[in-house]
């Protein structure tokens, strides 16, 4: 069982736990941006901050130069995210300004996007489905060569695939339920045949090597489906 995560403490906490329940109230998840809000008050907390006054712009710089950000989008996120709320302080008369004066770092040269055509994905999901199974990997090709056709089948995220569970498969019409989307909303995903043959052999042959296949059981068994793994290319190399 994991251990349970603290209740903000500093004098921030209840705004924190305001804004994120506003967030919440726009259809936001707002897991990522909590956990970053979180590790905040507890910095402020053991930084012995008393009251809102004392959070100078010194005190915000200091937490975020102190967080290990190696890539510029992840430091500017961490920024955007303490940003959004002071200011939506300020807009509720909480605080008179700003304390967030930290600018955010020139990216360097983001990577061009590769859309894959029909060809090259085929052979990608043949160099997947030769993967060699590991001790805590059976069915490692198999289960790659799977994602990547519904990857590129279906046009799916990497984080629907392993939110995936066994009953979101309906068999008899040949239907995918995807919930938690982008923006919390739900969606039906029609399967043609070929793919639908592809995920029920897949899912036949994880019942052949022990599976339970429970309806809460996950489809593609890839990690934890609330950190979703890196399914890149390179897993194939």
């Amino acid at each position: 069982m994991k251990p349970a995560r603290p209740t903000p403490s500093s004098p921030l906490a209840p705004h924190i736990l305001a804004f994120v329940a506003h967030k919440r109230a726009l259809n936001r998840r707002y897991q990522v941006e909590e956990r970053a809000l979180r590790l905040f008050d507890a910095y402020l907390k053991e930084a012995g901050i008393k009251d809102l006054g004392q959070i100078t712009p010194a005190i915000v710089e200091a937490f975020l130069l102190g967080r290990p950000r190696a890539r510029p989008r992840s430091f500017n996120h961490l920024v955007g995210v303490v940003r959004r709320l002071f200011e939506w302080m300020v807009e509720h008369d909480t605080i008179p300004v700003s304390p967030v004066t930290t600018c955010l770092r020139r990216p360097g040269q983001s990577r061009l996007p590769f859309i894959f055509d029909l060809p090259a994905a085929q052979r990608l999901v043949d160099v997947a489905s030769r993967l060699p199974d590991t001790n805590k990997g059976p069915l490692r090709g198999t289960t790659y060569a799977t994602i990547f056709s519904l990857l590129f089948g279906l046009g799916l995220r990497v984080g629907e695939i392993t939110r995936l569970r066994v009953r979101d498969v309906d068999r008899g019409r040949n239907i995918l339920t995807l919930h938690e989307t982008k923006f919390s909303k739900s969606r039906l995903i029609p399967l043609g045949p070929r793919l639908a043959d592809r995920l029920y052999a897949f899912l036949a042959a994880r019942k052949e090597r022990g599976a339970r296949l429970a309806p809460d059981d996950p489809v593609p068994e890839v990690g934890n489906p609330r950190d979703p793994p890196t399914i890149a290319p390179a897993r194939c190399r």
